[in-house]
């Protein structure tokens, strides 16, 4: 019965990306933890991307004081 996933941690632009992105594609619905998740941005703009991939995904994003 989970219905959500929260996800947060290293690196925001390849593990965290993909697995909120996988999530979404498996019909979760997916919390990005914004402030404790950390990018690598290589290269270049990878989490700037990263981010607007999520956005048009759907990912709804949040920070660890919304979770209260």
């Amino acid at each position: 019965n989970i219905n959500r996933i929260f996800i947060c941690g290293l690196a925001l632009d390849y593990c965290c990306y993909y697995t909120a992105i996988d999530g979404v594609n498996l019909g979760y619905e997916v919390f990005f933890l914004i402030d404790l998740t950390k990018g690598i941005d290589n290269p270049s703009g990878s989490i700037i991307e990263s981010l607007l991939n999520m956005i048009n995904k759907e990912v709804k994003f949040a920070n660890k004081s919304s979770l209260n």
